[in-house]
């Protein structure tokens, strides 16, 4: 499953490792959130809302056509 998170970092032409070093937080720490394999701390998602300049209700949403991908290849697997 992915969040907005990733589809709002790829649009500003931003690799993981540059977001988590403007946030000052693990670049594995961007990945598992994208992924939705970490919630995150309030304080993470302040920081990510910062350098992205999009609120953090939008970054934690999930993304319908990432979900529905997802979904598809699971029933492949």
């Amino acid at each position: 499953m992915f969040i907005a998170l990733k589809r709002i970092r790829l649009s500003q032409n931003m690799t993981q490792k540059e977001l988590a070093q403007l946030a000052g937080i693990k670049r594995t720490m961007i990945c598992m959130l994208e992924w939705g394999q970490r919630r995150g701390s309030l304080q993470t998602w302040d920081r990510l809302e910062e350098v992205l300049g999009v609120d953090q209700k939008i970054l934690r949403r999930v993304d319908a056509d990432d979900a529905k991908h997802t979904a598809k290849v699971n029933e492949n697997a």
